[in-house]
C-alpha cells in the first residue's frame, strides 16, 4: 500500500467510526456502555488511591485524570444535537380579482401594488453557532423569491424610491426601462438575533414603453406565454433574496413621478413648461405672514441709495413676490415709483442643494442675519433690465437666517422705467403636477373621460395653468377607475384648487374658471332689477360660520398622513364665543406651506356671514357658467353694486326659458399668506444613517481598565500591549454604532455601542474650576455619580448632575491625567457602559485607523462616508501616573513668583488606585514603586535646569534671568515617563518689587502717606 491509499483509508475508516458512534442510536448506546464502564473505574481507581493514602504508598493521580478526562469527552460528544430548521411553506400571493390599474399624478407613494406574478426561487440556508461535535445547526432560511409588482399605468417620469416592510431599499431617480441592484440584506434585520432577513437581489422596472418586449426572464421562470406589459408600469424582482426566518414576504411600496409621460397625444404633455410645479415650501419654509418692507423716499437725485444701513424701525407687513412699483399682477406694489425699498423676512432651509435668487430692478444689496452678502450693480448704473444678473445666496437644511434686501431706483428720473424685485427658490425642489393638467388629461385621455381635444377652451385651461403654477398650486394624487369616476375625480381636483370645471352653453367647449379675485369689475357682467324674476336670500349668521380650519394633506416625502396647525379667525371666534372648527381633507396637497393657504382660503370664504341668494331671471344669463362672478346691482332690495359668484346654474326649460341660479356674495380665493408658520424641521429620513455628530477615540487608561478586567489578567498584561475605545453621539436618530478597526489589514468590526451621555461647557474652564455649565446634554439623567469622564485628553470624575441648574460637578485630573483649561463647546463623554470597547491587544507604536458607522433600524453608514481616526499606541496603561496637585511657591495657579521656583506635588499609585478615580485634590497615594520624578524649568521656551531621580514630592530651582516660566514635573518608572505630566506657567523676576525711593534713597509717598512698589 502507497503512502496515499493508508491516508485515504484512515480518512475513511475515521469518518465511519465517528458516524458509527455519535450519530446512530447502536453507537450511543456503546458510548454509554463506555462512559459507565470509565466511571466504574474511576470510582475504583478513587478508592484504591485513598487506601494506598491511608498506607503511605505512592498514588497515581494521572489515571483518575485521564479517565475524568475521557468521561467529560464522551459527555460531550453524547449531547444531543441541535435538530435544523425546516423550511416553512407560504402561499402564494393572489391577486384581487376585479383590482383597477392606478393612474398616478404627480409624485405618489404606491402602498399596495398588485403581485400579479410570484414563484418562491430556493433558499439559502442560515447556521447558528457550533454545538459539540455536531457542527452548525441550520437556525433558518433565507428565502430567493420572484416577485412581477403591477405598479400603475405606465410609462411615468421616473421611479424613485422603492420600500420594503416601510424601510428604504433603494433610492434613486430611474427613468426608463431598467435594472437596478439592492443591496440591503440587513434591511429587517438581518440575519442576527430577531432579525427578519432583507432584499438582496436585482430589480428590474419596465415602463411599459410602446416598443417594449416580453420578459425573457418572465419566460423563463414563469411562464413562455407572457405578455409585453405595454402602457403599464411593473416592477420585476428577479429571484434575490427576500426576507429571513419567515417565508411570508414583507409588503412593498414604491415611489413614482408622472407629469409629462403617460400622455396619449403625438406631442406628448400638454403645455409642459407649466406641468411641473416646483414645490418651494418643501425646501423653504418662509416665516411670518409675508414679506415685511420700508419705502424709502428722497429729493431727487437719488442719493439714498447707497446708504446700506439696515433700517431698525418703521417696517410694515407685506405680502408676497414680487414687489413692483407699477403693480404687477400678483405682487406687491410700493409707491411712490421715485423710492429705493427694503424688505425683509426670517427663513429656514429643510432640504439641501438649493438657492434663493434675489433679482430687483434698478439693483440691490443682500444681507445675512445683518452681515453684508453681496449685490447686483452695487453701482447703480444704469441697466435697461438688472433682473437678468440676480444675487444667489445658497441654502443648506437645517439653515435658520434672517435676508434682508435693499432694492434701489436710479440715480436720476430720466433712467427710471420702475422697480421692481423679484425673490424666487431655485435647485432640487420636488415637483408636483399643475391640476389644470390633471383636469386637461382627464377630460381628453382614453381611459378617462376620452373627448377630443378640440372640445377644451385651450385658452381657459392655460390661463388657469398659469395662475396656479403662479401661486405653486401643484397637487400628487391618483385616479382608480374601480373606485371612483372621471366626475368624482374632477370635483376633487376643483375642490381642492377652488375652481369650476364646466361646459360652455354657448359653444359646447370645457371651460376651467378659477375662483380667485384680482378681476377687473368693469369688465364683469352685470345683472339688474330689468333682468330678475324672482329674487330670495338667505342671511348668514355668526352661528353658521366657520372660524378655526385645519387642513389634512399627504407628505409625499415623509409619506404620512399630515395635518395643519388650526388657522382661526380670531374677531370670528370672539364674536360667537367658541371655536367652531372645521377639517378639510386633502390629502392631495403635498406641503405643508400650500396646505396652510388653503386652509386660509377655506376660512376666509367661511368665518364671515355670506349673502346666499336664489335667483331667476330672463334669459340674459343663458351663457354664464359655474365658478363666474359678476355685479348684482338692485335697488329694490338695497343692493347698489356686490359682487356674486355663481354656484350652480340651471338654464331652465323649453317651456318656461328663465333660468335658476344659486349665487354668493363673492370672497375670493387663495390667500398669499396665512398667520400660522409652517413646520419647519426639515423632514426626517430615518432611513439613511448619517456620520457621527462628534466622537472621542483613545487608547484604554489604566483604570479603565481595571475596571473591566479580572486583577490576574491586568497583572500579567505585557507592557507594550494597549487597547482602543470610542464614544459617540449620533447626528440623528441612529440606533447605535460599529467600530471599524484598522490595523493594516483592512477594516473589520471590532465592537458594536450605544451611544455615550455627553454634554458640552457653555463657555470658558479653568484648571480650578469643578462645577461646570453645560449644554447640549444627552442622557446625563441616567448617568451614574461616580462614573468616568473624559473631556478632551482630561478624564475626571462625576461628582453630581443639576439638569435643572444646568450643570455638573466634577472631580478633576484623575487616573493618568492633569488638570486642564478646557475652551467653550468643548465635549464631555460619560464612560460606561456605553463605549465601544476594541478587545483585540495592539502593540506599542502600532498605528491604527478606526471608523464609526452609526446604524438606522435599516441601514448602516458606508465606510467611504466616514471620517477615520488614527491613533498611534503608547503603552499607555502601563505608565506611571503623573505627579498630582502641583504647586509652585505654594500656589497652583500663580501669576508672578520671585527670587526662588519651588515646585510640590502629591504621589500618585496607578497599581494602588486601580479602578478608583482619584482626583487631584485627594491626599498622596503611593508612589508605585520603582518611580522617580523629572521637573524642568524653562525660561522664555528655553531649558534652563532639569533635577531627575527624584523620589520625594519637591524639587527647587532659582532661575538667574527675568521672563516667562514653565515648569514641567512628570513620572518616570523602568523607563516608561507618565502619559501627561504637571505644567505651571508664570512670570518670574530674580528679585522682588521694593517701595519707590527718590534721589536722596527716601521711601516715595503720595500725599495720603500710601508708598509704591516696583
Amino acid at each position: 500500500m502507497t503512502k496515499e491509499s493508508i491516508r485515504r483509508w484512515w480518512h475513511i475508516t475515521r469518518w465511519r467510526l465517528r458516524y458509527a458512534l455519535l450519530d446512530t442510536p447502536a453507537g450511543r448506546h456503546v458510548c454509554l456502555a463506555l462512559a459507565l464502564v470509565l466511571a466504574a473505574v474511576s470510582a475504583w481507581q478513587f478508592y484504591a488511591g485513598m487506601r494506598a493514602h491511608e498506607a503511605g504508598e505512592p498514588q497515581q493521580a494521572w489515571v483518575q485524570i485521564v479517565v475524568a478526562i475521557v468521561v467529560a469527552l464522551i459527555s460531550y460528544a453524547l449531547t444531543p444535537k441541535q435538530p435544523d430548521a425546516v423550511d416553512q411553506v407560504a402561499e402564494a400571493p393572489r391577486l384581487i380579482d376585479g383590482a383597477g390599474v392606478r393612474m398616478v399624478f404627480g409624485e405618489v407613494w404606491i402602498t399596495d401594488p398588485a403581485i400579479i406574478g410570484w414563484r418562491k426561487m430556493g433558499t439559502k440556508t442560515i447556521r447558528g453557532k457550533k454545538s459539540g461535535f455536531n457542527g452548525r445547526p441550520i437556525i433558518g432560511y433565507w428565502y430567493k423569491q420572484l416577485f412581477h409588482f403591477l405598479l400603475c399605468r405606465g410609462p411615468v417620469d421616473a421611479v424613485l424610491e422603492f420600500r420594503g416592510g416601510d424601510k428604504t431599499a433603494w433610492k434613486g431617480e430611474m427613468t426608463a426601462s431598467g435594472e437596478v441592484q439592492i443591496s440591503q440584506r440587513d434591511l429587517w434585520g438581518g440575519q442576527g438575533t430577531g432579525g427578519e432577513g432583507g432584499v438582496e437581489g436585482p430589480m428590474e422596472f419596465l415602463f411599459g414603453e410602446a416598443g417594449q418586449m416580453p420578459s425573457s426572464y418572465l419566460a423563463g421562470a414563469l411562464d413562455p406565454k407572457q405578455p409585453a406589459y405595454r402602457g403599464l408600469l411593473t416592477a420585476l424582482y428577479k429571484g434575490g433574496l427576500w426576507g429571513a426566518f419567515s417565508p411570508y414576504p414583507k409588503a412593498a411600496s414604491f415611489k413614482v413621478r408622472r407629469i409629462l409621460e403617460g400622455w396619449e397625444r403625438d406631442e406628448g404633455a400638454w403645455y409642459p413648461e407649466k406641468a411641473e410645479v416646483p414645490l418651494a415650501g418643501a425646501g423653504v419654509v418662509l416665516h411670518g405672514s409675508g414679506w415685511e418692507y420700508l419705502v424709502e423716499v428722497f429729493s431727487e437725485p437719488n442719493t439714498e441709495w447707497s446708504n446700506w444701513t439696515i433700517p431698525v424701525g418703521g417696517w410694515l407687513q407685506g405680502g408676497e413676490m414680487p414687489y413692483t412699483t407699477n403693480g404687477t399682477s400678483g405682487g406687491a406694489y410700493w409707491a411712490p415709483m421715485r423710492s429705493n425699498l427694503w424688505v425683509r423676512r426670517r427663513v429656514t432651509a429643510v432640504a439641501n442643494n438649493l438657492t434663493m435668487r434675489i433679482a430687483a430692478d434698478n439693483g440691490c444689496v443682500v444681507f445675512v442675519d445683518g452681515v453684508y452678502f453681496g449685490g447686483s450693480n452695487e453701482a447703480n448704473d444704469p441697466i435697461s433690465d438688472n433682473t437678468q444678473y440676480p444675487v444667489f445666496l445658497p441654502l443648506y437644511a437645517g439653515q435658520t437666517f434672517e435676508v434682508h434686501v435693499k432694492v434701489f431706483a436710479e440715480k436720476t428720473l430720466d433712467k427710471d422705467a420702475g422697480g421692481v424685485l423679484k425673490i424666487g427658490i431655485d435647485g432640487d425642489l420636488p415637483v408636483a403636477m399643475n391640476p389644470a393638467h390633471m383636469l386637461y388629461q382627464s377630460i381628453t385621455d382614453s381611459w378617462m373621460a376620452s373627448e377630443p381635444e378640440s372640445g377644451i377652451n385651450d385658452a381657459s385651461f392655460r390661463a388657469a395653468a398659469d395662475v396656479l403654477y403662479a401661486e405653486g398650486f401643484g397637487l400628487c394624487t391618483e385616479w382608480d377607475s374601480t373606485t371612483e369616476s372621471v366626475e368624482q375625480f374632477q370635483q376633487r381636483i376643483c375642490d381642492v384648487i377652488g375652481a369650476n370645471l364646466s361646459r360652455s352653453p354657448v359653444d359646447g367647449l370645457w371651460y376651467l374658471d378659477l375662483i380667485r379675485g384680482g378681476y377687473d369689475l368693469n369688465t364683469l357682467p352685470v345683472l339688474t332689477d330689468d333682468d330678475i324674476i324672482e329674487y330670495s336670500e338667505q342671511p348668514g349668521t355668526m352661528q353658521d360660520a366657520v372660524n378655526q380650519v385645519i387642513v389634512e394633506w399627504r407628505d409625499p416625502q415623509r409619506r404620512e398622513d399630515r395635518s395643519t396647525a388650526p388657522v382661526q379667525s380670531l374677531g370670528a371666534i370672539q364674536a360667537v364665543g367658541s371655536v367652531v372648527g372645521e377639517v378639510a381633507a386633502y390629502r392631495e396637497i403635498p406641503e405643508e406651506s400650500l396646505a396652510l393657504r388653503v386652509a386660509g382660503r377655506n376660512l376666509q370664504s367661511k368665518a364671515r356671514p355670506l349673502r346666499r341668494i336664489s335667483i331667476k331671471t330672463t334669459r340674459v344669463a343663458y351663457a354664464w357658467r359655474p365658478g363666474q362672478v359678476f355685479r348684482l346691482q338692485s335697488m329694490k332690495r338695497g343692493i347698489a353694486d356686490m359682487a356674486c359668484r355663481i354656484g350652480d346654474a340651471d338654464r331652465g326649460t323649453l317651456r318656461s326659458g328663465a333660468i335658476a341660479l344659486t349665487v354668493l356674495q363673492d370672497v375670493f380665493g387663495l390667500p398669499q399668506a396665512v398667520y400660522v408658520t409652517p413646520d419647519p424641521s426639515p423632514a426626517p429620513d430615518d432611513e439613511v444613517p448619517k456620520p457621527v455628530a462628534a466622537s472621542a477615540v483613545q487608547e484604554v487608561p489604566y483604570a479603565l481598565l481595571a475596571a473591566l478586567q479580572p486583577p490576574g489578567e491586568l497583572a500579567a498584561l505585557p507592557v507594550e500591549a494597549g487597547y482602543l475605545f470610542a464614544v459617540a453621539v449620533p447626528a440623528g436618530g441612529e440606533i447605535d454604532y460599529s467600530l471599524q478597526v484598522d490595523d493594516g489589514g483592512g477594516y473589520t468590526e471590532q465592537a458594536e455601542s450605544d451611544w455615550s451621555a455627553t454634554a458640552t461647557n457653555v463657555s470658558e474652564v479653568g484648571k480650578m474650576d469643578t462645577v461646570i455649565d453645560i449644554t447640549d446634554a444627552r442622557g446625563l439623567d441616567d448617568a451614574v455619580i461616580g462614573a468616568m469622564v473624559l473631556w478632551g485628553d482630561e478624564i475626571c470624575r462625576l461628582d453630581a448632575v443639576d439638569l435643572i441648574a444646568g450643570n455638573i460637578t466634577l472631580g478633576r485630573g484623575c487616573a493618568d491625567t492633569v488638570r486642564a483649561k478646557h475652551a467653550t463647546g468643548e465635549r464631555l463623554w460619560v464612560i460606561d457602559d456605553s463605549i465601544a470597547l476594541d478587545a483585540t491587544r495592539y502593540s506599542a507604536s502600532a498605528s491604527i485607523s478606526a471608523k464609526l458607522l452609526p446604524r438606522t433600524t435599516s441601514q448602516r453608514l458606508g465606510l467611504a462616508d466616514a471620517a477615520a481616526s488614527v491613533i498611534t499606541l503608547a503603552s499607555r496603561a502601563a505608565r506611571p501616573y503623573p505627579p498630582a496637585a502641583a504647586t509652585l511657591n505654594g500656589s497652583a495657579v500663580p501669576v508672578e513668583i520671585f527670587e526662588v521656583a519651588d515646585v510640590a506635588w502629591l504621589h500618585r499609585d496607578r497599581v494602588a488606585s486601580a479602578a478608583q478615580l482619584i482626583d487631584q485634590a485627594a491626599a498622596s497615594i503611593g508612589p508605585e514603586a520603582g518611580t522617580t520624578y523629572t521637573a524642568r524649568w524653562y525660561l522664555d521656551d528655553v531649558l534652563d535646569h532639569t533635577v531627575e531621580g527624584v523620589t520625594g514630592t519637591t524639587a527647587s530651582h532659582a532661575p538667574a534671568a527675568d521672563g516667562l516660566l514653565r515648569v514641567e514635573v512628570e513620572a518616570v518608572r523602568d523607563g516608561l515617563v507618565s502619559w501627561q505630566m504637571q505644567v505651571i506657567e508664570c512670570v518670574y523676576r530674580v528679585t522682588p518689587y521694593s517701595d519707590y525711593v527718590d534721589q536722596n534713597g527716601d521711601i516715595y509717598a503720595d500725599q495720603n502717606g500710601d508708598t509704591y512698589l516696583g
